[in-house]
Parts: C-alpha cells; sequence; structure tokens
C-alpha cells in the first residue's frame, strides 16, 4: 500500500516547514553604501581642515554632534508637521532617547544600546479621516522642510570646522529623508510623500492603512472596521503597480491591521491565516516589530497549538532579531506561553 504524503499545512511558516523569506539584498547593502558615503564626506570635508590626522578625531565627534541634534530637530519636525495635521502624539524616537504617551502620562526612556545609532521615527495618528492624505503629507513632510532649514546656519556661518561639521551632518540627513526608498523596513519620508502623491496598489493601500489608523484613534473596534477597507489592505498583493512605488510597498504594514482585526474576532483559524500573512511580510518589518511578531507567533504556538517546542523556536527567533528598540521584559509573554504548552502553571504565573 502506498504510503501517505503528509497534509500540507496551512500556515507552513508559522508551524516552520518553510524558511522566512529574508530582507533583499539590495536592502541589506544600503548601510554598506551609507557607510561609504559618510566615509568619503569625512576624507573630502574633515582632512580637508585638519590636515593633521591627530585632529580627525575631534571632527569626527563634531560630525556626530551634528548629526545627533540634526535628527532630533528633524523627528520635532514631523512633531510640528503633525500638530498642525491635527494629529494625536504617540511616540518619538531619536538616537538613543524615546518620548512616549502612556495610559499613565508621558514617559521618557533611555536607550544605551541606541547610544551611537543616528536614527529614529516619529508616530502620530490622525484624529479623523477627513483630508487624510493632505494631514499625513504634512506630519510627512515636516522632517525634510526641518533638515532643509539646517542648510541655513551652513550659509550664515564662516566656512570652517564647525560649518563643515554641520554640511556633512547635514548632506546626510537629507540623502536619507528626502531619497525614496526603505531602508531598515521604514520608508523614507521622501517615499511615503511620492506614495501619498500617486496612484496604484501602494498608494491605495497605505490610503486604506491611514484611514484604519483613523478610525481606531477614533474608537472604533477593528471587528467593526468596514469590510471594503479589509478588502482593500489585503487586495492588490500580485497587483502592478503604475505609480511611484512597487506594489509590494506597505504590505507587511497592511497585513499587521488584518492580525489586529482577526484578534478581535477571535476566530482561532482566521488568527493563524492572518498571522501567517506578517510573517510572510517580516522581512518588510522594522527590527522591533519583526521581533514583536516572531514573538506573537511563539505566543501563538503556545497558548492556541499547546506547541512549547514551536513556541519556543519562535522565541529563539525572536532573539536573533538586532536593531530596534527593546523593551524590559519583551520575552516574557513567549515565556509564559511556553510553560503554559508544558504544562508549568507556577511559572507560567511567575512568568
Amino acid at each position: 500500500m502506498e504510503a501517505m504524503a503528509p497534509a500540507l499545512s496551512p500556515t507552513p511558516l508559522l508551524d516552520r516547514r518553510q524558511p522566512l523569506a529574508r530582507s533583499p539584498r539590495r536592502r541589506r547593502v544600503i548601510p554598506w553604501l551609507a557607510g561609504a558615503a559618510i566615509g568619503v564626506a569625512v576624507d573630502l570635508v574633515g582632512m580637508r581642515f585638519f590636515a593633521p590626522p591627530e585632529l580627525l578625531p575631534i571632527w569626527l565627534f563634531g560630525l556626530l554632534v551634528a548629526l545627533s541634534v540634526g535628527l532630533l530637530l528633524h523627528e520635532l519636525g514631523h512633531l510640528a508637521g503633525g500638530k498642525v495635521a491635527g494629529f494625536d502624539f504617540h511616540r518619538i524616537l531619536a538616537g538613543p532617547w524615546m518620548l512616549s504617551k502612556e495610559s499613565s502620562g508621558y514617559k521618557l526612556r533611555f536607550l544605551p544600546r541606541r547610544i551611537l545609532t543616528t536614527a529614529g521615527h516619529t508616530v502620530m495618528i490622525p484624529r479623523t479621516t477627513d483630508n487624510l492624505r493632505r494631514g499625513f503629507a504634512l506630519f510627512a513632510a515636516g522632517g525634510p522642510v526641518m533638515t532643509a532649514l539646517l542648510f541655513l546656519p551652513v550659509i550664515l556661518l564662516a566656512w570652517g570646522p564647525v560649518a563643515s561639521c554641520l554640511l556633512a551632518a547635514d548632506l546626510v540627513l537629507a540623502f536619507f529623508s528626502w531619497a525614496p526608498m526603505t531602508i531598515g523596513g521604514s520608508a523614507t519620508d521622501g517615499k511615503i510623500l511620492l506614495t501619498l502623491a500617486g496612484t496604484g496598489a501602494s498608494s491605495d493601500r497605505f490610503a486604506a492603512i491611514l484611514y484604519v489608523m483613523a478610525i481606531d484613534n477614533g474608537g472604533v473596534e477593528p471587528r467593526r472596521w468596514p469590510r471594503e477597507i479589509l478588502d482593500r489592505l489585503a487586495a492588490g498583493a500580485q497587483a502592478d503597480d503604475q505609480g511611484i512605488a512597487p506594489a509590494r510597498e506597505f504590505r507587511a504594514e497592511a497585513a499587521i491591521l488584518l492580525h489586529i482585526h482577526a484578534l478581535d474576532e477571535g476566530e482561532t483559524e482566521a488568527v493563524a491565516e492572518a498571522l501567517e500573512r506578517v510573517l510572510r511580510e517580516a522581512g518588510g518589518l522594522r527590527p522591533d516589530l519583526r521581533r514583536a511578531y516572531y514573538v506573537e507567533a511563539a505566543f501563538f504556538q503556545g497558548v492556541y497549538r499547546k506547541n512549547a517546542n514551536l513556541a519556543s523556536a519562535w522565541l529563539e527567533e525572536a532573539r536573533k532579531v538586532k536593531g530596534g528598540v527593546t523593551l524590559k521584559d519583551w520575552d516574557a509573554a513567549p515565556l509564559s506561553a511556553i510553560a503554559l504548552a508544558e504544562e508549568r502553571w507556577e511559572d507560567a504565573r511567575r512568568d
């Protein structure tokens, strides 16, 4: 008698029967190209004013300070743009500093692991569905406009070491803000603005994401999100996009919203299917969100499927993620899920 072929899993990624897709090679190359560009800037600008090699570290320190201050001002530009648009503030991250709005009030955190990081983001949520594209364009443009204004001191100052540090920092910030591309799972301001102004699958999907953000902020429960909007979030995975961004753009963010909707409805298999969709797009998520969804996969396997081995494997996958913001006790939920699957009740309660 012929042996029966094993049944195909409807969620091969979640069940770890299929390897995860990694970020495209070109995305991994971008940081190296950026490092090379900064190195060229140091050679062409720094050595121009500091011929003695022993003084070059001073110039490098000045460049780091200028980048950090410029980054903070850039994010404050987004904050100002969001306020003009009437958005609600949620979080601002600039280098090692993060200010977030929580239920208990505003909380400022210092993240030592990001001490040398010159990257950040600002999260603000629309309050209404009116003029969503215009409002988000104001928010997105606030950072690039502030970066453009940072060139004024370079023009007004006498040319010298200080001006050269500011110019090099401004050029780096301008490139990573204005150039339309995706870096580390996050679209640059230039890419967001072009997507808002364009047409096609990515633009339509991004508009649907903004709509869900607005109604969710207004208190509409995920289970009550309009079916038309949910269909727009799910549609277009294979569609050709006639706009400026490839059709794959913003699919990961749309998948996250569909997972939130499935969680609120509470049907286990629908949650698994939605989680599978997020994992399929995980390579396009920024590191902290990627880690969060590997943790979500661990929690699902431990609590819903009672599979401690798969839950542990997903937790290990989450621990491998580098970069992003790591908060205290981020692994508490999956550890509890693993303990539940192994029927270690006391450990589950303690975790």
